[in-house]
């Protein structure tokens, strides 16, 4: 985790672990790794976010876009993006 983190969301590391995304924040906490700053949406990760979010649960999203489920719901909100 420590070699993967913060390059990597913790949404990412728990797919990949096959853990629980609660058990790899835990995880991460414990070991004293501070959260990954927030990255730029580029444009190509708008139109996909735009594309997938009614349909695709939010870790999902995040996890093909490599973003937290927090950075996901904050954006869709910013564009107005109904379920």
């Amino acid at each position: 985790m420590k070699s993967n983190y913060p390059e990597v969301s913790a949404v990412v590391l728990a797919v990949r672990l096959k853990r629980s995304l609660a058990s790899v924040q835990k995880q991460l906490r414990e070991m004293g790794l501070k959260r990954r700053k927030s990255q730029v949406w580029t444009t190509e990760q708008i139109r996909a976010l735009r594309r997938m979010y009614k349909q695709a649960v939010l870790w999902e999203i995040a996890n093909r876009l490599d973003k937290t489920t927090s950075e996901v719901r904050r954006k869709a909100k910013q564009l107005k993006l109904k379920k």
